[in-house]
């Protein structure tokens, strides 16, 4: 069992998740996104809403998860972390079809967020210092942008090692860096090393669901 979700989860790397179905968008159930718990500084009432913003994400359904985390800045104008989602929609580096204009002007605000509000948390700007990369003014192509975020999502994840989220992250960015001459698979195989340990049936989309079960 334990080798067979391990070649699942480096298989969802090497196919670079291609699973979603970013063409066909549907407003998927609670049991089809899956269980997430992502911590934050935000209102406690919220946790809830934030979690499922996380898990629509983690789901590729971009355009309802920045509804998810616009509601949460309605509601909570002093969460970074809604802010931080909303730029997270707008990159899409599986596809690289994302709004950067868009996600940097969310990003921007997530940092001033951050800067000014003390109960924003160590982890919290952690997770926006790393998501700046993707969004930072310097010349650099998207390519550079992205192994930029990959090395700082992965200091997130050593930083926070019981954080999951942080893991899943990483993972998903070592799987959109991954480079396509690379015949040894580095990154795909370091990807499924850090989502085998997280993978877990009851909680996963269920297309990857489905795909574990064939596996069996």
């Amino acid at each position: 069992m334990r080798r067979q979700t391990a070649l699942l989860a480096v298989l969802l790397c090497a196919t670079r998740l291609a699973l979603c179905d970013e063409g066909h968008p549907h407003s998927f159930t609670e049991q089809e996104v899956g269980s997430v718990h992502f911590a934050t500084s935000c209102q406690s009432a919220l946790a809830n809403n934030f979690n499922r913003a996380v898990a629509l994400l983690h789901s590729f359904q971009y355009e309802q998860a920045r509804q998810a985390f616009t509601d949460i800045v309605g509601k909570d104008p002093q969460c970074a972390m809604a802010q931080w989602g909303v730029a997270m929609s707008h990159y899409r580096g599986m596809w690289g079809n994302g709004d950067t204009a868009a996600g940097a002007i969310a990003l921007g605000k997530a940092e001033q967020i951050a800067a000014s509000n003390s109960k924003t948390t160590a982890r919290e700007s952690a997770y926006i210092d790393a998501l700046a990369e993707i969004y930072r003014e310097d010349g650099k192509d998207s390519a550079a942008h992205g192994q930029a975020f990959e090395g700082k999502m992965g200091e997130v994840q050593a930083a926070f090692p019981q954080d999951t989220e942080a893991a899943i992250f990483h993972a998903l960015t070592l799987a959109i860096t991954a480079p396509k001459a690379d015949k040894t698979f580095a990154n795909q195989r370091k990807c499924g090393e850090i989502l085998e340990p997280t993978f877990c049936p009851a909680a996963t989309p269920s297309g990857y669901r489905a795909l574990h079960d064939s596996l069996l």
